[in-house]
């Protein structure tokens, strides 16, 4: 509203101007700042440019985020000849990934020259590289867990002339379990020289023992003695059944005493 002592028909404001103005300039839908010729403007538009955002230049039909001149789809910060840029793409490079080189196809985890498909660590000479284990050497096609040298599958530290190690396996072993030792055929838990068929902690000469059997048992039972056929619990030997601790020569006894009763046994006596 005017603030002149005036008749209110014959007030004329600046801003009342430039609303006539704006109706009569050709322009439809007046937005922020709008110039002639322009139908639909959004913020800070200009000549020649039929859709304006942020900043757009000339000869640009669709701005992006900072686009630049021959650039059909900018990413982030495209640059020319590159068609889908990546992060830090380079010259002639055509899809670019983790820090690509040159002559390089698909580029891994730092791919070295002549290598097509980089796993960890590799070195020159080594074909495929998918399948490559802990630092694989030269002459190795499929390395496992360190391998060694005209090893062709290696388990847990596999040694020289071993065609399949298991864990622990030794030389001269051809199929060997869990601690095989040489010479062993069919070997289980910790299994000893010239031993066909064993179960835990077999002893030399048993053919099928159990626990800690000894030379000359052919089944022994938990904790059996040499020269016993069926033995119980700390059978001793020359006893064929013993029970709770039985002495030598003793078929059925009870506890045996201690050498002080026994001392108060013989004087009674």
């Amino acid at each position: 509203m005017c603030h002149v002592k005036k008749r209110r028909e014959n007030c004329f404001h600046p801003h009342d101007l430039l609303a006539q103005f704006a109706l009569h300039s050709g322009v439809t839908d007046g937005g922020a700042r709008p110039r002639t010729g322009v139908t639909h403007v959004e913020a800070r538009p200009r000549t020649g440019v039929t859709d304006g955002r942020a900043r757009p230049r000339t000869g640009v039909t669709d701005g992006g985020a900072r686009p630049r001149t021959r650039v059909i789809d900018g990413g982030a910060r495209p640059r020319a000849g590159v068609t889908n840029a990546g992060a830090r793409p380079r010259t002639g490079v055509t899809d670019g990934g983790a820090r690509p080189r040159t002559g390089v196809t698909d580029g891994g985890a730092r791919p070295r020259a002549g290598v097509t498909n980089a796993g960890t660590t590799p070195r020159a000479g080594v074909t495929d590289a998918t399948n490559a284990g802990t630092t694989p050497r030269p002459g190795v096609t499929d390395g496992g867990a360190g391998p060694r040298a005209g090893v062709t599958n290696g388990g847990a530290r596999p040694r020289a002339g071993v065609t399949d190690g298991g864990a622990g396996s030794r030389a001269r072993v051809t199929d060997g379990g869990a601690g095989s030792r040489a010479r062993v055929t069919d070997g289980e838990a910790r299994p000893q020289a010239r031993v066909t068929d064993c179960e835990t902690r077999p002893r030399a000469r048993v053919t099928d023992g159990e626990a800690r059997p000894r030379a000359g048992v052919t089944d022994g039972g938990a904790g059996s003695r040499a020269r016993v056929t069926d033995g119980e619990t700390r059978s001793r030997a020359g006893v064929t059944d013993g029970g709770a601790r039985p002495g030598a020569a003793v078929t059925e006894g009870r506890a045996r005493p201690c050498a002080r009763c026994r001392g108060m046994l013989s004087v009674r006596e």
